[in-house]
């Protein structure tokens, strides 16, 4: 099954995925151009599973986040058009791993929104995982290797 992994640039994630031994990478930048970076990406190629790694700043710095679920907001406006709500679940917490529900409301989240979403992308399985800022990037990628290998 071919992966894509997506992380948004200049911070852990983006160091994360540098340490990680994947094919197909892709780095963008939390804006609507990024964002449309990579939903291009996904629509001019076969990628039948997605796995997008953001940075996260609030309590529980000690664990990764597998996010379940995005919400219906972008920076306090409403996303008018989510219909999807429920992320897949495909990859199981390890050890310094769990489930969340902590999309928030910035570009995280509108990136999940759009491609779960997005017509041309059903059926895509997608996931998020959210690294805490003072993870320890090394760690991070040996932790998403052991759950994609599970997967």
């Amino acid at each position: 099954m071919k992966t894509l992994f997506i992380a948004f640039s200049n911070n852990v994630s983006a160091q994360t995925l540098s340490q990680m031994e994947v094919h197909d990478k892709l780095y963008i930048p939390s804006s609507e151009s990024g964002i449309e970076k990579a939903l291009n990406t996904l629509l001019a190629n076969t990628y039948r599973k997605v796995i997008a790694l953001g940075m996260y700043s609030g309590i529980d710095k000690n664990e990764l986040r597998i996010e379940t679920t995005c919400n219906t907001r972008f920076r306090n406006n409403k996303i008018f058009d989510i219909k999807h709500h429920s992320l897949s679940q495909s990859l199981k917490p390890t050890e310094h791993v769990k489930y969340a529900r902590g999309l928030g409301n910035s570009w995280c989240n509108l990136l999940s929104v759009k491609i779960l979403n997005h017509p041309s992308l059903q059926g895509t399985e997608y996931s998020f995982i959210h690294i805490p800022k003072s993870f320890d990037s090394k760690t991070a990628s040996e932790l998403i290797h052991q759950m994609v290998g599970k997967a």
